[in-house]
């Protein structure tokens, strides 16, 4: 069964009504009943708290553009990193997002009000916004842009000169069932609630910013008009005072009711005989919009999407901006047979309810969706190490899988012979590289051969930048995080500083990893095939620890551990499988806690999962591994374990046994779990394969390629979008 369509939709408020909210929730309404996923990134999202946007005052409303377009951008996309098969539709400041609607240009704005230089310069955010946005239109945010209207898309165009992403015109829809004609009852009800006669004729005028709408010229142009009504909605309790001074100005204050804010203008619309707007700019107007829906000739002036809209002495008039032209609209819109006039109205609409609209959108997001998720890949992992241990192992294994689900895959880094030999007959390339610039020169020279480049670890990130830094035409970077913590710096410059530029997507192979990044990064599970064998416990009376012996894998706790147990007493042997340059002081260390003949050191291995076969515990001391592949491993060969309750072992042991973890660096309550589980053959069995149906459910490699391949496919539709090339 294919999977629905999952869409995150981001704008900062989202709610019933009017407004890009009310946008942003009537898609989100049939986006979900056409059988989407959908999901919410908003400032309640962004804070963590329900925000309510009619308690904000002006100035608070201007920083909150700033702190949405800033601090929530990075907080969108790292929302968006955990989701990356989604399709993200951002509807107003957040520099985030595949889609991005454009509900309104700035600059057309101010320019229709006049004196446009003074009313940029006055106002700060209005400069903030104009640099936001021609970052957003002519640099890489997006991988589309909607226009509301023709005539928008071409201002668009005409401001920025160029605009990287796509241009796809989706109107704005309205509720066709909320916005009708009324019956004559309601009508009625209507015009009795406002007190009109029965010769009255009510213009209706609906919107907030009153001089750009135009209502000072609706109020000269009504003087000459008998008996013509005015209502106007909307408007703060500031702007409805001056209104009043205005109307009292034009001698028609007792002809003109304010409403101010209304919940519902759908009565003021039945009560109605004409809309009345003529604004000096609107990026759609979808008062225009509900307005016809209710039946409502109009008179408007080529705003938006009134010259679509609107065919002269059909559903209304389009006229100049002066209040002579406006009350000839009026005159003419009033000598229209109003019958006719108002099923014309309804018509002129019928195409926009919303779920065409939202369906329109949906094919958009299906498109960008398909763009990421079809075809074979050709990819890169790249690593500097000329060793081999748990990254090692971990690229192998994906890069085997990758390969086998016919995806092209080479290799640069580890060490050469142990690659060669795992890899051999797999078809998958492997270039030596024992440095960052070995690394950096591996990567520049596949580059134009190669869809993804997954880097592992921070010098391979730093390979990449070299690499590809400056460079247009470049596949997309994927880094893959390993290990619990940062990437740490160069003196006062952190690593993250300088990768950023390349990176486009990064993984993390638990969400301890995830947490301790410091970047927005996508969690992805180390998976393993299935068991070739399955560890027979209960009759070997070995112990095997299995790890690098370096000071941050604590293998030294691990043998105080074992002290501690008193196994060693019993019979019971440690065996420790792994080299390094702890080897010495470990074996000191054996020595003094007198347990030297009880324990053995194997060296490095590689037949690891053959050893866990012969043994009945894995003991996993390190505090901080990113997932613990060593424990997955025996997870998956029935071997039960007691590891440090750290890093990724706690995703991976949580919830199965309490003897499973102990506290990082406690010896002794290690020592009694240890000795605990040894004594409880039956509780051995019952942990291991507890283990085992949680790896098979949670921790395969089917499963991690899977969502490697969707983290992937979003970093190339990334670059591909935003710089309309492909690697």
């Amino acid at each position: 069964m294919t999977a629905p369509l999952r869409i995150v939709q981001i704008a900062p408020h989202i709610a019933a009504g009017s407004g890009i909210a009310g946008v942003a929730y009537e898609l989100e309404r049939q986006f979900i009943a056409a059988g989407a996923s959908v999901e919410r990134f908003t400032f309640d999202e962004a804070l963590g708290r329900a925000v309510d946007p009619t308690t904000r005052t002006r100035l608070a409303h201007a920083w909150d553009v700033v702190w949405f377009s800033t601090v929530g951008s990075r907080r969108a996309k790292r929302h968006l990193a955990l989701r990356p098969d989604a399709v993200s539709i951002c509807h107003n400041d957040a520099m985030a997002g595949d889609v991005y609607v454009n509900h309104g240009l700035l600059q057309t704005a101010m320019r229709a009000r006049g004196n446009y230089a003074w009313r940029m310069v006055r106002n700060p955010v209005h400069l903030f916004t104009a640099a936001r946005d021609r970052i957003r239109y002519r640099g890489h945010t997006h991988r589309a842009v909607v226009t509301l209207s023709d005539e928008e898309s071409r201002r668009l165009i005409e401001i920025y000169d160029r605009v990287a992403a796509p241009i796809t015109v989706i109107p704005n829809g309205v509720d066709l069932d909320r916005f009708r004609p009324p019956t004559d009852a309601e009508r009625a009800q209507a015009r009795a609630a406002m007190g009109l006669a029965a010769d009255d004729r009510l213009a209706v005028f609906i919107g907030h910013e009153f001089d750009r709408k135009g209502l000072p010229l609706v109020l000269e142009a009504m003087r000459g008009i008998d008996r013509l009504r005015l209502v106007v909605v909307g408007g703060t309790p500031d702007a409805v005072a001056a209104g009043r001074r205005l109307a009292a100005q034009y001698d028609a204050a007792e002809r003109v009711t304010f409403a101010g804010t209304v919940a519902d203008p759908v009565p003021h619309l039945w009560a109605g005989d004409l809309f009345v707007l003529p604004s000096a700019y609107e990026s759609s107007g979808l008062v225009f919009l509900e307005a016809l829906a209710s039946g409502l000739p109009i008179v408007a002036t080529r705003a938006g999407v009134a010259p679509e809209r609107i065919d002269d002495g059909v559903n209304g008039f389009l006229v100049d901006r002066t209040a002579t032209d406006v009350e000839r609209g009026i005159r003419e819109v009033l000598a229209l047979d109003h019958g006719t006039a108002r099923v014309r109205a309804r018509e002129s609409v019928a195409d926009l309810g919303w779920p065409g609209i939202a369906a329109r959108y949906l094919d958009l997001a299906r498109t960008l969706a398909r763009d990421t998720a079809s075809g074979p890949l050709r990819i890169l992992h790249a690593v500097r190490s000329d060793g081999f241990s748990g990254v090692e192992r971990f690229i192998l294994q994906l890069a085997l899988a990758q390969s086998a689900a016919g995806h092209t895959v080479s290799i640069a880094g580890g060490t050469p012979d142990r690659m060669r030999e795992v890899l051999a007959g797999s078809g998958i390339r492997h270039r030596a590289a024992r440095t960052t610039l070995e690394v950096a020169r591996a990567i520049r020279d596949m580059r134009h051969d190669v869809d993804v480049v997954n880097t592992h670890m921070t010098a391979a990130d730093l390979a990449a930048t070299i690499a590809l830094g400056a460079t247009r035409r470049r596949p997309a970077v994927v880094s893959t995080r390993h290990f619990a913590r940062q990437r740490g710096s160069i003196g006062p410059v952190p690593y993250d500083r300088m990768v950023r530029s390349v990176v486009d997507r990064e993984l993390s192979i638990s969400d301890a990893v995830a947490r301790a990044a410091g970047v927005p990064s996508t969690v992805v599970h180390t998976g393993l095939p299935d068991a070739d064998a399955i560890a027979t416990a209960g009759e070997s009376r070995r112990i095997l620890m299995a790890q690098r012996l370096q000071p941050e894998k604590a293998a030294a706790v691990g043998l105080r551990v074992f002290a501690a147990s008193g196994l060693a007493a019993n019979g019971w042997e440690l065996m420790i499988a792994g080299d390094g340059p702890e080897r010495d002081r470990l074996g000191r260390q054996a020595r003094e806690l007198g347990i030297d003949g009880a324990v053995t050191f194997l060296g490095y291995r590689t037949d690891v999962p053959e050893l866990m076969t012969t043994s009945d515990i894995l003991l996993a001391p390190c505090p901080i591994e990113g997932l613990g592949l060593t424990v997955l491993e025996a997870m998956r060969d029935g071997l039960p374990v007691v590891a440090a309750r750290g890093g990724g072992h706690v995703e991976l042991l949580e919830g199965l046994d309490p003897r499973a973890l102990f506290t990082p660096g406690d010896a002794a309550a290690g020592g009694r779990a240890l000795r605990a589980l040894a004594d409880d053959p039956q509780g051995r069995a019952a942990l291991a394969l507890a283990a085992r149906d949680r790896q098979r459910a949670a921790f395969t490699l089917d499963v991690q390629r899977e969502r490697t391949d969707v983290v992937y496919r979003a970093a190339i539709a990334a670059r591909r979008g935003t710089h309309g090339d492909g690697p």
